[in-house]
């Protein structure tokens, strides 16, 4: 159903076949964490994925930060605007 790939310098391209869609995400800075949640809140917007699915990826893509003694400090995550 989706497939994705990363390139460098924080590039990713994800197919979402079903839907006929293609993404393109780029980081100014390079850092790919920021891509992994951008690309996560399009691909659950879009894909029609099932919502155990879309909890694995998000688990990858939208990680909890995590201090030294295992409690949780943060997240990653981004917020979706139509523009």
């Amino acid at each position: 159903k989706i497939f994705v790939k990363i390139g460098a310098e924080g590039n990713y391209v994800a197919l979402l076949y079903d839907q006929g869609l293609s993404i393109a995400i780029k980081s100014k800075d390079g850092a790919m964490r920021a891509c992994q949640a951008g690309l996560y809140s399009l691909i659950e917007r879009y894909s029609g994925l099932s919502p155990k699915v879309l909890q694995k990826i998000q688990n990858i893509c939208q990680p909890t930060i995590k201090n030294w003694s295992g409690d949780t400090v943060g997240q990653i995550s981004s917020s979706f605007k139509n523009i």
